[in-house]
This record gives structure tokens, C-alpha cells and sequence, in this order.
């Protein structure tokens, strides 16, 4: 199984990625993360990939494509708070375009907004593993996706 998690920058694309995860691990399946889609890719085996910029190969050869999205002007603020420095709206122009891609690729495609997964992540949770026909338990995922400390940094 191939799974991509993309979507804008700072929409919630790490958080959405961890829920589909931790619904997969419950499930029982051995997660393969495949950074940006790099190194060999094996369908036999549950590869689970983040990835911002649009590929069409691997567009192509997804099960699942899980997109996130959020509106542009807290798109910009979060990159500047997350940078440090004032963002280029031309780089959102091209964030945008790449997630177009991605929702052409309709029947593998589930979308969620950074507020339903940041103020409903149960709700967003139980939608993910819907789409993916797995019966898990959406409490215990949620209890362990509520838990995981962010990082220190970025």
C-alpha cells in the first residue's frame, strides 16, 4: 500500500501524517516512512510518504492521497512565525498549484482543513480511517495522537 500525506506548508500535513500513522499501526500494519517519496517503494509494503511538491509518479501509484489545507493568510503568518522572515507570496502561489495536482487525482483523494484536524482531531481521525476501510479503535488513536510532544524546535 502506498499513502501520501501533502498539502500545503504549515496546514497540518505533520499532524494529519501522524494520525494516519498511529491509525495504521493500531491496525496492525508495518509502517514504511519514506522521506519525500526517496528510495524504493515496494506496494507489498505499507509506505507511508509525506510530501509537499506534486509527483506524478507517485500520484499515480498511491492508494491513499491524504491533502491538508488552510487559508492563505495563516498560511503566511505561520511561515513567518515558523522562518522567521516575511514569506514570499510567490511560494504560496507554487504550494498551491502542486496541491492542485494532487486533488486531480479524485476516488484516492481525502482532504482536510488545518481546523477540523487542530479543534476536532477525533473527528478528523475516524474520517481517515474510514476513507481507508480500517476498523480501529479511534479512542486509543486519539489518545496516543493527543500525547505526541511537538518538537523543541521549527
Amino acid at each position: 500500500m502506498i499513502i501520501i500525506i501533502a498539502g500545503i506548508k504549515r496546514s497540518g500535513s505533520t499532524a494529519q501524517y501522524n494520525m494516519v500513522r498511529l491509525i495504521l499501526k493500531h491496525a496492525g500494519y508495518n509502517v514504511i516512512p519514506k522521506y519525500e517519496g526517496n528510495g524504493r517503494i515496494n506496494p507489498s509494503e505499507t509506505n507511508l510518504i509525506k510530501r509537499h511538491p506534486y509527483n506524478g509518479r507517485l500520484a499515480r501509484l498511491a492508494d491513499y492521497i491524504f491533502l491538508t489545507d488552510r487559508a492563505d493568510q495563516r498560511i503566511l503568518n505561520s511561515l513567518h512565525r515558523f522562518n522567521g522572515k516575511e514569506p514570499d507570496p510567490k511560494r504560496l502561489k507554487r504550494m498551491r498549484r502542486n496541491l492542485d495536482k494532487w486533488r486531480s487525482h479524485s476516488g484516492k483523494v481525502l482532504e482536510q482543513d488545518y481546523n477540523c484536524l487542530i479543534t476536532h482531531p477525533r473527528k478528523a481521525i475516524d474520517r481517515l480511517a474510514n476513507f481507508m476501510n480500517i476498523n480501529t479503535g479511534g479512542a486509543k488513536v486519539y489518545h496516543e495522537f493527543i500525547n505526541i510532544k511537538p518538537p523543541k524546535r521549527g
